[in-house]
């Protein structure tokens, strides 16, 4: 904004910055010239303080340099949540993949009665877009099916600048409802670096407004920081197969700086998987306490 506003000739002590919420509109018209700006402003917003792009040192910089300029064909691959599958399925098999009831290039081509009793929908191109269904017979498919187009015609790129879902094409998946995850399963986010698991980011009850989560080792050691989520104080349980979860995670890291692979470990022994992940938070959360973000921002 400040940068527009100095191409019009206005000069800087007479601009004055009033932050507020970016809508969808906004940020999908805005040359792309203007997106390091941008990002600037958001970050300054989050943080109150300028972020360093020319010289990134911190977790939150460097992933704010990521996704403005880090061009990797990978990422839009492993950011489509159809097109994992298959990626997944070549390095470690199709056994650690939920099971795929359908997938449909509109919402119209949706066969509900074909469908289980209890699935989740998602699209393929973006975080969050999730609709769980746990008693089709309780459904409201009218409701559904808007949510579902509405999503199809959003580019989840434009929503917070994480550009790695610009080029995907937009798919509604159907899968397993996993039983008790947003209630009794934790999920397990797994931080790694060049290849190797360093923390785990055990997270209880994601898919609820009181979530909180704490960072273990590989040993299963709590840590006492966070980010972004409240600190669980409680110790959650060691994962009944960690060593088999740090092992999938060696192999689906492998070439990347940094990557965090999203797993879970299932009362009935399975160890699915759930997502990768480029841009935690899109590096707009805190750390804390603060230094944890330069701590991390070294591993990259």
């Amino acid at each position: 904004m400040r940068l527009q506003l100095q191409q019009l000739h206005i000069c800087s002590d007479n601009i004055v910055i009033c932050y507020g919420y970016r809508d969808y509109e906004y940020l999908y018209n805005l040359d792309e010239k203007y997106y390091e700006e941008e990002v600037k402003d958001i970050y300054f917003e989050t943080f109150g303080k300028e972020i360093d792009l020319k010289n990134p040192r911190t977790y939150n910089e460097k992933i704010n340099w990521e996704r403005l300029y880090l061009k990797d064909e990978r990422r839009s691959r492993l950011a489509d949540k159809f097109l994992v599958r298959d990626w997944v399925k070549e390095r470690i098999g199709e056994g650690y993949l939920p099971k795929l009831y359908g997938v449909w290039d509109c919402v119209k081509d949706i066969d509900f009665s074909n469908l289980p009793n209890a699935f989740v929908l998602k699209l393929n191109n973006g975080s969050g877009r999730n609709i769980v269904i746990k008693n089709k017979l309780q459904m409201n498919q009218e409701a559904v099916c808007d949510q579902l187009e509405k999503w199809m015609q959003t580019n989840y790129a434009y929503m917070f600048l994480e550009f790695q879902y610009k080029d995907i094409v937009p798919k509604i998946i159907c899968e397993e409802y996993l039983e008790g995850v947003a209630d009794d399963v934790y999920d397990y986010n797994i931080f790694c670096f060049h290849g190797e698991p360093e923390y785990v980011w055990c997270i209880k009850g994601s898919h609820k407004p009181d979530c909180k989560a704490s960072f273990y080792t590989r040993d299963w050691e709590m840590m006492p920081f966070s980010y972004g989520y409240p600190r669980d104080d409680e110790e959650a349980p060691r994962p009944e197969k960690l060593e088999e979860m740090l092992e999938i995670c060696r192999i689906l890291s492998k070439d990347f700086e940094h990557v965090r692979v999203d797993l879970y470990n299932l009362p009935d022994g399975r160890v699915l998987f759930g997502e990768i992940t480029f841009t935690t938070w899109g590096g707009l959360m805190k750390w804390v306490p603060e230094e944890q973000d330069a701590i991390f921002g070294n591993l990259i």
